[in-house]
């Protein structure tokens, strides 16, 4: 499946929904346990980090959008700074410069409450 084409289904599915949980294990995994409007569960496995931030992560995650791509257009100076850890202009540049070398994928998961994760990792995958 094709980073749009899992971006479509994920929104569609988990638009409105809930982010319930966030685990990340040694082998540079996270899974993000989300919970449809319908009460089906589902979890998003984000594979071979890269690198993880998750700000803001409150009772009661409701989801607003999911993005997975192969581009980093859709990602914002603010997420980049969350990524990179630092709002230098000149650093941020040559984070992204280092991944345009790197096969990964960006994943964005933004809330219309709570919490946002912003990764880049080498695979996004969806059980449930």
């Amino acid at each position: 499946m094709t980073g749009e084409s899992l971006s479509i289904e994920l929104t569609r599915r988990l638009h409105d929904g809930h982010l319930e949980a966030v685990r990340v294990d040694g082998q540079r995994h996270a899974y993000l346990a989300c919970r449809a409007l319908d009460g089906s569960p589902c979890e998003i496995v984000l594979e071979g980090i890269v690198d993880l931030s998750c700000n803001n992560f409150r009772q009661g995650n409701i989801i607003l959008d999911v993005t997975v791509s192969r581009t980093s257009d859709f990602i914002s100076r603010e997420e980049w700074a969350l990524l990179c850890q630092t709002d230098d202009p000149g650093k941020v540049a040559q984070y992204r410069h280092r991944l345009e070398t790197m096969d990964v994928h960006y994943f964005l998961l933004t809330s219309s409450y709570g919490a946002e994760v912003v990764a880049v990792c080498a695979r996004v995958s969806v059980t449930g």
